[in-house]
């Protein structure tokens, strides 16, 4: 697994066509400068994420998109005293 691209997205508008398009560039430029396939992708819960990873999958049938496990487990999670958020348990 190797992350490929981060991309700001914080003042845009996250529409699932937008998402979509952005991972279709990733795929194409992976498949064209590294001369690799993408198997494999995951991002945040938001219904416009899940949304844009149905409409590849959909587009490119070999791609494995699991709900990000870590999106799936915060909210269930109870920190221990003294723990805010997860800055405080993971140091940079």
């Amino acid at each position: 697994m190797h992350t490929v691209r981060v991309v700001d997205v914080s003042a845009e508008r996250k529409t699932t066509e937008h998402l979509k398009e952005l991972v279709k560039d990733v795929i194409k430029d992976v498949q064209e400068e590294w001369g690799l396939e993408i198997v494999a992708m995951t991002s945040d819960a938001s219904g416009e994420s899940r949304a844009a990873q149905k409409c590849l999958v959909q587009e490119f049938p070999w791609l494995v998109a699991p709900d990000c496990y870590a999106h799936q487990v915060s909210g269930s999670f109870t920190p221990p005293l003294g723990v805010r958020g997860a800055r405080d348990l993971v140091k940079f």
